[in-house]
C-alpha cells in the first residue's frame, strides 16, 4: 500500500496527496485529459434533484472543460516578499492570508513576526506577535480570520488559543475555549462570539495500534468549559503501524493511503464542505450536522492501470543512484498494492464570497515548503447556492489560492528557488471573442 504521512493541517483543508506519485499519476492522464478539454460548450447549469431533504446539484463532465467566467491577471498587482534583505520582508512558513476591504494584505506566518500588514500598495505597515507563550504570542500560529469590526484573529494549534488584535497590533483579548479538547487532532476552528468556538475535530480509537480505521469527527462548541458536540461524522481512513521501540517502549506512526484523500474546508459560520477526492462529489453539512447540499460531477474516476504503474516506477527510478536502490525501488513496486481508481479532487478551498473550489487532478500539483501540501492548478468553482458553476479557472504553476474574494485572489507562490511570496492577482473578464 502507498501511504504518504499525516500533517496536522491548518484549519481549512485537510488530508493531501504525495506530490512524488501525484505529480506521475498526472503525467499518465494528461494527454486525454487536454484532448477531452478542447473546444467543449459545456453547461455550467446542474440538474437540480431533492433526496430526503438534501439537494442535489449534478453537472455533466463537460463542466470541467468549461473556461470560467473571468481569469487572472497575467502578472500580480502586489508581489509580497523578497529572497534577501529586509527580514521583515522574507517569508518562510506562510499558513494563511487575507485581504480587508480597505484592499490591505495580512499574512500569518508561523516563524519571525508571525502577522504583517501590508498596504495596498505592498509597503509594509506593520508586524506584531511573535513565538513564545506569553501575551499575543504564538506556539503554532495556523489560521488567520477578521473580525466585523476589522480585528484580527490569529488560531494557535498548538496553545488552542485565540488572540484578538486590533488591525495595528494592539492586543485586545485572547480566549481558549477549545483547551480542554485533549484528543485527537482540530480540523478546522470558527470564532462564533465572545469567549465561543466552533471546532471540527477528528479522534482516534483508544488503545488500537496498527490496521485501518475511520476515525470519527466530531463538530463541537466550547466556551471555556466542557465541549458540547453538535454533530459527528465519518472520518478519513487512517492507517496506524505498531513496532517496538527502545526501552521496551511502542512506536505507532500514523499515515494516510494518498489515494483515498479526504479534504475538508469551514464556510464561514454555515457550515463546512467536505470531499472524498476518489469521486467530483462534495457534501455540505450544517454545524449540527445535517447534509443540505451536494455537488457532484458526472465524470467517472480514471483508472490506475498499468500505463500509471508503469509511470510511477519510471519515475522513482529517474532519482536512484545506484543499482541497488534501483533494485530496491523495483522491488517495492513489485509487492506494492496498488488501488484500482485514480483520485479526482485534491485540493478544496471555500473563498470569501462563499464559493467552493474544487482542484483537480489533470495538471502537476506542487509542494510547497510551508507546509501547504500540494495543490492543483485547475478548479472548478460552483457559486454559493451551488445553482450554477463558474466553470475552470487556471491558476499559475507553483502556487495555491489562500483567500478570493469577488475581486481577485491571494496565491501563495514559489519561485524556481522554492522562494515562497504572496502575490494578489486580481479577476479579468474574458473577451467576447474568446
Amino acid at each position: 500500500m502507498i501511504e504518504t504521512k499525516e500533517f496536522v493541517g491548518t484549519g481549512s483543508v485537510v488530508g493531501r496527496c504525495s506530490r512524488r506519485w501525484v505529480a506521475v499519476l498526472i503525467m499518465a492522464a494528461l494527454s486525454s485529459a487536454c484532448a477531452d478539454r478542447a473546444g467543449s460548450d459545456a453547461s455550467l447549469e446542474p440538474m437540480v434533484r431533492d433526496s430526503a431533504g438534501v439537494t442535489i446539484l449534478e453537472f455533466p463532465a463537460e463542466v470541467l472543460e468549461s473556461e470560467a467566467s473571468f481569469r487572472l491577471s497575467e502578472e500580480p498587482e502586489v508581489r509580497l516578499g523578497v529572497m534577501e534583505g529586509d527580514e521583515a520582508l522574507q517569508f518562510s512558513t506562510v499558513r494563511d492570508a487575507l485581504r480587508t476591504p480597505e484592499g490591505e494584505i495580512v499574512v500569518l506566518d508561523a516563524r519571525g513576526a508571525p502577522v504583517r500588514r501590508f498596504g495596498p500598495d505592498g509597503a509594509l505597515l506593520g508586524t506584531f506577535g511573535a513565538l513564545g507563550g506569553g501575551p499575543g504570542e504564538f506556539g503554532v500560529p495556523a489560521s488567520l480570520s477578521l473580525g466585523p469590526e476589522g480585528t484580527l484573529t490569529v488560531w494557535d494549534s498548538r496553545t488552542r488559543r485565540f488572540s484578538e488584535f486590533e488591525p495595528t497590533g494592539e492586543l485586545v483579548r485572547e480566549w481558549a475555549p477549545l483547551r480542554e479538547m485533549t484528543s485527537g487532532r482540530i480540523l478546522a476552528t470558527l470564532p462564533t462570539g465572545p469567549d465561543e468556538a466552533v471546532a471540527i475535530g477528528e479522534g482516534f480509537p483508544s488503545g488500537v495500534t496498527d490496521g485501518l480505521h475511520q476515525p470519527p469527527a466530531s463538530v463541537v462548541r466550547a466556551s471555556g468549559g466542557p465541549a458540547d458536540t453538535l454533530s459527528t461524522f465519518v472520518g478519513s481512513t487512517i492507517v496506524l503501524h505498531s513496532e517496538a521501540g527502545s526501552g521496551g517502549g511502542m512506536l505507532v506512526a500514523m499515515t494516510r493511503p494518498w489515494y483515498h484523500p479526504q479534504l475538508l474546508a469551514a464556510s464561514a459560520q454555515e457550515g463546512f464542505w467536505t470531499v472524498e477526492g476518489v469521486r467530483w462529489e462534495a457534501e455540505h453539512r450544517s454545524l449540527e450536522g445535517a447534509a443540505d447540499r451536494v455537488i457532484r460531477v458526472g465524470r467517472e474516476p480514471r483508472p490506475f492501470d498499468q500505463g500509471v504503474r508503469n509511470r510511477l516506477l519510471e519515475s522513482s527510478l529517474e532519482g536512484a543512484t545506484s543499482e541497488d536502490q534501483r533494485q530496491a525501488i523495483r522491488t517495492t513496486h513489485r509487492d506494492r498494492e496498488y488501488p484500482e481508481l485514480l483520485p479526482s479532487v485534491i485540493d478544496l478551498f471555500v473563498d470569501a464570497e462563499g464559493r467552493v473550489w474544487l482542484g483537480a487532478l489533470d495538471l502537476v500539483p506542487r509542494n510547497h515548503p510551508s507546509g501547504v501540501g500540494t495543490t492543483a492548478e485547475r478548479w472548478l468553482i460552483v457559486d454559493p447556492a451551488g445553482e450554477r458553476a463558474e466553470g475552470m479557472l487556471q491558476t499559475p504553476a507553483r502556487s495555491r489560492p489562500l483567500y478570493a474574494d469577488a475581486e481577485g485572489v491571494l496565491l501563495l507562490t514559489l519561485d524556481d528557488f522554492d522562494v515562497p511570496y504572496v502575490e494578489w492577482r486580481a479577476f479579468i473578464e474574458i473577451p467576447a471573442d474568446g
